[in-house]
């Protein structure tokens, strides 16, 4: 079985630089993980250059870039988003895009000042733009659906 390291819970060491690009591939290699799945925040942090170098050199390879875009703050944004993701996936070698939406606050605020239905109707919308981006790229497209990561769904007053 493939294991992939979500590196994420790493992100605070990184903040401070008491993390790089090499030491995470190497905490990778070192307990024998071949994938890294990362935020497309993270990746800024530790820099794609130095990123790529890194795996690279250690043998370690991107599964998965995770994306937040703003389904429900700004919808308009949401192409840009998504394009500069599936731009940074097929450039760091991962095949999957995972899209996770209503993860910011931002989010959260404004699906409070939505209904059930039209949360779905962009939601819908997104996923769909998603897939047909995802094709232009050749990244799949996965979707976060867990009750953490569907904060804005589970948490607003039109699902109560």
């Amino acid at each position: 079985m493939d294991l992939a390291f979500m590196s994420f819970s790493m992100l605070r060491e990184a903040l401070v630089k008491r993390m790089d690009a090499e030491k995470l591939c190497a905490i990778a290699k070192s307990n024998g993980i071949r994938y890294l799945d990362m935020l497309d925040a993270e990746v800024k942090i530790y820099g794609e250059k130095k990123l790529k170098a890194a795996m690279q050199s250690s043998g370690i390879a991107c599964g998965c870039i995770i994306t937040t875009p703003p389904f429900y703050s700004a919808p308009k944004q949401v192409r840009n988003k998504l394009n500069a993701a599936f731009k940074l996936a097929a450039d760091l070698g991962a095949d999957t895009l995972m899209v996770i939406p209503g993860a910011t606050g931002m989010d959260n605020r404004a699906c409070a000042k939505l209904s059930r239905y039209e949360m779905l109707d962009r939601a819908t919308e997104h996923y769909a733009l998603a897939v047909e981006l995802g094709k232009q790229y050749g990244v799949r497209v996965g979707f976060e659906n867990t009750k953490t990561a569907a904060g804005c769904w589970t948490k607003s007053p039109a699902w109560a």
